[in-house]
């Protein structure tokens, strides 16, 4: 499972760097999902911070703060999701 998540995360960034956000999104998903059934805390939290910040870029401030709020569900230290997530609820709400 790690190694097809490994891989899906490379393809993601690829995607990314070719421009195709969307393709970058489903992988970041799909990489999210096998992380998922084979219990690997750091891998979701990986994936989910990806997604927060694609969704972030792309404007989906919801999506985004959805996204940063799960990746603190799991590890509440994270300091780059707490910034991101202080920043957004803080743009969002003006």
């Amino acid at each position: 499972g790690k190694v097809l998540a490994r891989n899906l995360r490379q393809k993601a960034f690829k995607d990314y760097s070719m421009g195709n956000v969307k393709k970058a999104v489903e992988n970041f998903e799909e990489m999210a999902s096998i992380y998922k059934s084979i219990d690997f805390a750091p891998g979701i939290t990986a994936a989910f911070f990806s997604l927060g910040l694609l969704h972030e870029e792309q404007n989906e401030i919801g999506l985004a703060i959805e996204f940063f709020r799960k990746v603190l569900k799991i590890s509440p230290g994270h300091i780059q999701a707490q910034e991101r997530l202080f920043d957004l609820e803080k743009k969002n709400n003006r």
